[in-house]
């Protein structure tokens, strides 16, 4: 599995392909600019999904658009369903960007294991940084999203937040076997 990091938007978050030679997934696009755009040209034809880790704006801007590029479907935890349409949630509205009413097509649930081609994962719910936020575990790399950042973690004051929910869902991850690589929403890559 190859994957490769793009830098997007004002927030610097990170959206990740990951990609083997028949199958993608484009984890957070937070928007869909050309630097994004000219990199999936070469994943149009491979068996595509677009993987959400929460529903902030700065992760989920680009999603319509991407998927609409690419015809694929669009995934995220269920318990962040309502809040990815929900402007006072995803904060679209507070950053004065356009309404999401784009639904996810797939609602992932937790402790499931999911493939898209020869790409395996499992869903992690770890609420904290927003109640549906989820971390997804391929094999020994972790896409952590806002939950998890190279030395620090994820902010908990925002709508849906809570810090005592942060800490069970880093306990949970601090009790993955192995040595798992850690790629977060923001920054560097780190390990658990």
């Amino acid at each position: 599995m190859r994957i490769q990091t793009i830098y997007i938007g004002h927030l610097s978050e990170n959206c990740y392909i990951l990609e083997t030679e028949s199958s993608a997934i484009v984890v957070d696009p937070g928007r869909l600019n050309n630097t994004l755009r000219s990199e999936v040209e070469r994943i149009k034809n491979k068996n595509t999904l677009i993987l959400l880790t929460h529903c902030h704006f700065d992760h989920i801007s680009g999603a319509e658009k991407l998927a609409e590029f690419l015809d694929c479907k669009v995934a995220i935890g269920e318990h962040e369903a309502e809040n990815l349409i929900d402007d006072s949630v995803n904060l679209c509205t507070r950053f004065h960007l356009p309404e999401n009413k784009r639904q996810a097509d797939i609602l992932l649930k937790d402790n499931e294991e999911y493939s898209v081609g020869d790409l395996k994962f499992k869903v992690l719910h770890t609420p904290g940084h927003t109640s549906g936020s989820a971390c997804y575990l391929f094999g020994d790399v972790l896409i952590s999203g806002d939950t998890l950042f190279h030395q620090n973690i994820g902010r908990t004051d925002l709508k849906t937040g809570s810090e005592q929910e942060m800490m069970k869902s880093l306990e949970r991850l601090s009790n993955l076997d192995g040595d798992i690589k850690v790629y977060s929403g923001h920054g560097l890559p780190t390990t658990i």
